[in-house]
C-alpha cells in the first residue's frame, strides 16, 4: 500500500509503513504548532523511523529545536535569496548508520569524476522524444513495472499517472519503433519555478543508449521556455548510472538523505542534485 498524503493548512506531509517514514513535502510557518501535534501523533501512533522534511532555510532553526539536523541543500529554491534544506530526524537511531558508506563514497567519487572529464555530448538518437498524455498512462504503468520492484508514490497506476499529469507534472519518453522505451518527469512548482526531475525509467533491454541524458536535456529545453530557475532531483545513492548521469548534466551533487525511500524492493539512501539555468 502506497504512503497516504495529507494536508494541513498550507503544508503537505506524507507518510505511511511503504517507506516508514513521515515526509512534510511541503511547510508553510502558519502551520508550524498544528504541524508538529500532528507529526508527534502519527510518530507516536505508528512509531515511523525517520521524518523527512524539504524547508525554507530560514526555518531550520525551527526544525533544529525540535531534533532534526540537516542532510542536504538546494540553493535559491524558492527564488534569488530563499534557499531549501532537508531536514531529517530519526525515531529509529539505527536508521542513521550507514552500513554501505564506502560504496555511497564510491558512487559519488566516480560521478564527480564523470563530470570532469569535460562537455555533456550526446549521441545522435533512435528513437523520438514526446511529451506523455493520458493516452499513454496504461504503457507507461507497464514500463515502471518493468524497472522498479517498489516506488515511493503509485506509479504502477495508470489512473494516478493521468491524475498527476492534471496537477503539476509533466511527464516526457522516448518511443523506439512505435514503443515506449524509457521515461521522465518534470514535477513542476509553478509559483516557486523549480522542478524536480523524477520517475526516470529505461527498459532494460534499452538501456546503454543515454536515453535519461536525453530526456534530461529535452525537459532542460522545454522549461527554459516557461522560465524554471531550479532543476533538481532526488537519485539513489547506489546507482552509478543516475549520479553518473546528473553529474554529466551538470548538476551540483549536495547531499545524502540516509535511509530514506523505499525502491526496488529496500529502503535506500538518496543524493540530492541541483542545477540553475535561465
Amino acid at each position: 500500500m502506497s504512503d497516504q498524503l495529507e494536508h494541513l493548512g498550507q503544508s503537505l506531509l506524507q507518510h505511511g509503513k511503504e517507506n516508514d517514514r513521515i515526509y512534510i513535502m511541503k511547510y508553510h510557518e502558519q502551520d508550524e504548532k498544528e504541524l508538529f501535534i500532528e507529526v508527534d501523533r502519527l510518530m507516536e501512533k505508528e512509531q515511523y523511523g525517520k521524518i523527512i522534511a524539504k524547508i525554507p532555510k530560514e526555518s531550520q532553526h525551527v526544525f533544529i529545536n525540535e531534533g532534526f539536523s540537516r542532510e542536504a541543500i538546494i540553493p535559491e529554491f524558492f527564488g534569488a535569496t530563499k534557499d531549501c534544506v532537508f531536514m531529517s530526524k530519526y525515531n529509529d537511531l539505527g536508521r542513521k548508520n550507514l552500513e554501505n558508506m564506502s560504496e555511497l563514497s564510491d558512487v559519488i567519487s566516480t560521478a564527480l569524476e564523470k563530470k570532469r572529464e569535460g562537455e555533456l555530448t550526446l549521441v545522435p538518437l533512435r528513437g523520438e522524444v514526446i511529451q506523455l498524455n493520458k493516452e499513454d498512462t496504461v504503457e507507461m504503468a507497464r514500463v515502471y513495472k518493468q524497472v522498479f520492484e517498489t516506488y515511493p508514490f503509485p506509479i504502477f497506476d495508470p489512473e494516478y499517472l493521468a491524475q498527476t499529469m492534471a496537477e503539476n507534472i509533466i511527464y516526457f519518453g522516448i518511443r523506439v519503433d512505435g514503443v515506449l522505451v524509457s521515461i521522465s518527469s518534470a514535477e513542476t512548482d509553478p509559483s516557486n519555478k523549480n522542478a524536480e526531475m523524477t520517475d526516470c525509467a529505461t527498459l532494460p533491454r534499452c538501456r546503454g543508449n543515454k536515453y535519461a541524458l536525453v530526456l534530461l536535456d529535452y525537459m532542460e529545453k522545454e522549461l527554459r521556455k516557461k522560465d524554471y530557475h531550479v532543476l533538481y532531483t532526488i537519485a539513489r545513492a547506489v546507482s552509478f548510472g543516475m549520479n553518473i548521469t546528473f553529474s554529466k548534466a551538470n548538476y551540483t551533487y549536495s547531499g545524502r538523505l540516509i535511509n530514506n525511500t523505499n525502491i526496488s524492493g529496500n529502503i535506500e539512501s538518496m543524493n540530492i542534485w541541483y542545477k540553475h539555468i535561465n
